[in-house]
């Protein structure tokens, strides 16, 4: 058998699964992600040398931005699936009541997830979350380009994951070109702009819908700040650019905008950043990553060789050739039609262009194409305001970098540790004791702490995480990630019980002038005035069921479409029962206004029952209940109706009937409002009979 027919073997039997409808079930999905946690767990020591060794990533920088960022991903989905698959609901326009609305978040099928070289394992690991969360198959495409942690994938994930709904394909090029081939549900690709023209092309050929994780040229405007601000600013700077994979990420600063004064400042500040951050010296820096291969290593120092780009050095510039590593290297007003300037550096080169006022940055970043993340460090709100409004990108964030506008990790304000909580003292021991104890339980504070810390400036799950134009389509992390493999299925249910006659032919006049302010929320017209006080009535008498329906307990209000069920207890039944009373009482008040107004209009096409009720009868709750299952049921509340005008007393709401939300009318409003009313009837019942009241 060749590659590709063993290729499409494992295609279709991921299709195959997929249809069985296995990856449905919540269970399989949380035990997907719990064995990726465990994968991450049991192999973090390896990850760290596989990272070491292609990359050249030190075991904090390939935790914070590999290792972690996986952990932190599958925590989250955790966490969250049993809410993100839950149907949605929420209320409709009166128009069309009675109805009821949902939408429902069903997996795509088959997904093709192609990953990057720059961050192996976060990149391809992340959007399989999104897709396992989702409930879809997933095949994998790892770069080549990191082959030692493409294989450590291929290897390691069939031991972990369900191989007959996850599996690993690795090879180059040609690889890549025959999966494109085959029919997905979905691609998710991460890589640079050419390779994803392609990709899109071919997913055009059937319709398959795309997420492009691009990048582009991200550019930094940085504008006047004080010292202790500069400084800040500077770290946060030199960490963003050259500590994430020496420049090679897609988010990382391409070039720096700022004004001409300010500019010899803050180079100086970069500079003893750079020296206290990696070192001066290109053959011992430290904490610094080095360039994926020799092709990618001769392409910046392409960049460097050009004459006129050279004499704009203004730090750094050397290369090691052996270790495939680049000094961080400063640049000041490089000539702007250089390639530096025109193409994604995806290095550690930094150009600073300079300009007279930094309101012109604005206007600069608009002259190219639109950037996956927008850096702005100002104090001025004026300033954000007309960046926010003046430019376009997938991201912006203000006053530091890298961070995506990060997740408040919701352990720092709740539960590090706290002195007193660990018996603190100054040396570290427990008070009185001679105490290693002690000492252990602050240095696990510490890691909770920095833990904690660096998590609210990481990869934000509550904000998308995407391009636009040419810098990406689609989005995801957090529940972005659930919705990127899903499709949203809206849902419409309604009743038969009321009918408008003006929205079927045959059409006039009338109807067009009824019609219009439903669906355009326009006043009524001139022509229909003598109809205004039925439509009023009409409209009331729906308002007030419509509240009334949606002020009774969660309990009754399922009760009521009995549609959605096969049956009815006893208890339900009371319910129901009880609402036919509450929308009865309201019908009565508005009966005789609507049919004298009905019964007087010219227009047949709003007509009147006059046996019409709006709630269901005694013959719909029966047909509702299961032959043969509380057949009393209709009997007893017959007989309750007939047995005496007084109603039986209210029901307590259960336990589990009121939100918790502090609504305006909570269910046990409703329920003292009409004990209320019960105990005057039974008063007014006292003088023949004793009577005592309900509590």
């Amino acid at each position: 058998m060749n590659g590709d027919q063993e290729m499409r073997r494992r295609v279709e039997e991921l299709r195959q699964t997929f249809k069985s409808g296995k990856t449905r079930s919540v269970d399989w999905r949380k035990s997907q992600l719990q064995a990726i946690l465990r994968l991450i767990h049991e192999n973090e020591d390896t990850l760290f040398k596989l990272l070491q060794s292609e990359l050249g990533k030190h075991p904090v920088e390939s935790y914070r931005d590999e290792v972690g960022v996986v952990k932190k991903s599958a925590d989250h989905a955790l966490r969250c699936i049993d809410k993100w698959i839950s149907p949605t609901k929420g209320w409709l326009p009166l128009v069309f009541f009675p109805a009821s609305r949902q939408v429902l978040s069903e997996p795509l099928g088959l997904v093709l997830i192609i990953g990057s070289w720059n961050f192996p394992i976060s990149l391809t690991l992340d959007p399989l979350i999104g897709a396992i969360s989702a409930g879809n198959t997933v095949v994998i495409k790892p770069s080549e380009l990191s082959p030692k942690c493409s294989s450590f994938l291929a290897n390691t994930l069939p031991c972990y994951l369900d191989p007959k709904a996850v599996t690993v394909i690795e090879g180059g090029q040609e690889v890549s070109s025959q999966l494109l081939e085959y029919q997905w549900d979905k691609i998710f690709f991460t890589g640079e702009l050419r390779v994803g023209k392609i990709v899109m092309a071919a997913a055009a050929k059937n319709l398959t819908p795309v997420t492009l994780e691009l990048g582009g040229k991200c550019p930094a405007i940085f504008d006047c700040l004080p010292n202790s601000d500069l400084k800040v600013a500077a770290k946060r700077v030199a960490s963003g650019k050259w500590g994430a994979c020496a420049g090679q990420a897609c988010i990382g600063i391409d070039y720096m905008l700022v004004e001409q004064k300010f500019a010899s400042k803050l180079i100086e500040q970069l500079k003893k950043t750079i020296k206290i951050f990696y070192g001066d010296n290109v053959q011992k820096l430290k904490n610094h990553s080095k360039i994926i291969n020799k092709v990618h290593f001769n392409r910046l120092r392409g960049f460097l060789e050009d004459p006129a780009v050279a004499n704009c050095i203004v730090y750094g510039g050397s290369f090691d050739d052996s270790n495939l590593i680049i000094e961080p290297t400063i640049l000041l007003d490089p000539p702007l039609d250089a390639e530096i300037m025109n193409e994604e550096i995806f290095g550690p080169l930094l150009p600073i262009i300079t300009m007279e006022n930094i309101e012109e940055s604005i206007e600069f970043i608009n002259s190219k194409p639109k950037p996956l993340a927008l850096y702005a460090f100002t104090k001025n709100e004026n300033f954000k305001k007309l960046i926010l409004a003046g430019t376009s990108s997938g991201s912006v964030t203000f006053n530091d970098t890298m961070i995506q506008g990060a997740r408040e990790n919701r352990r720092s304000h709740r539960e590090i540790p706290t002195r007193e909580k660990l018996r603190w003292s100054p040396d570290g021991r427990e008070p009185g004791g001679a105490g290693g104890k002690g000492a252990g339980q602050m240095r696990k504070a510490g890691r909770e702490m920095l833990y904690a810390l660096f998590h609210s400036q990481f990869v934000c799950d509550d904000l998308p995480f995407g391009g636009v134009g040419q810098s990406g389509i689609g989005r995801y992390h957090g529940k972005y990630s659930f919705d990127t493999f899903s499709h949203e299925k809206a849902v419409l249910e309604r009743s038969f019980y009321f009918e408008l006659e003006p929205r079927h032919p045959p059409w006039n006049s009338f109807k067009l002038e009824f019609l219009r302010p439903q669906i355009n929320q326009e006043p009524v017209a001139q022509s229909v005035v003598e109809a205004s006080d039925c439509l009023r009535s009409v409209h009331g008498l729906m308002e007030a069921i419509h509240q009334r329906l949606y002020a009774s307990p969660p309990t009754l209000r399922r009760v009521i479409n009995l549609r959605h069920h096969g049956g009815v207890g006893r208890r339900s039944a009371m319910r129901f029962t009880r609402f036919q009373r509450i929308t009865t009482a309201i019908n009565q008040s508005h009966r005789n206004s609507i049919q004298s107004s009905l019964t007087t209009t010219s227009h047949p096409d709003l007509r009147f029952d006059s046996n019409y009720n709006s709630t269901m009868d005694e013959s719909d709750v029966k047909k509702e209940i299961k032959s043969g299952e509380d057949s009393s049921i209709v009997k007893d509340t017959k007989e309750t109706q007939k047995s005496s005008e007084i109603p039986p007393p209210p029901e307590k709401p259960l336990p589990g009937d009121c939100c918790g939300s502090g609504c305006v009318r909570c269910v046990w409003d409703v329920y003292y409002e009409e004990l209320e009313e019960y105990n005057k009837l039974r008063e007014g019942e006292s003088d023949s009979t004793t009577g005592s009241k309900v509590s």
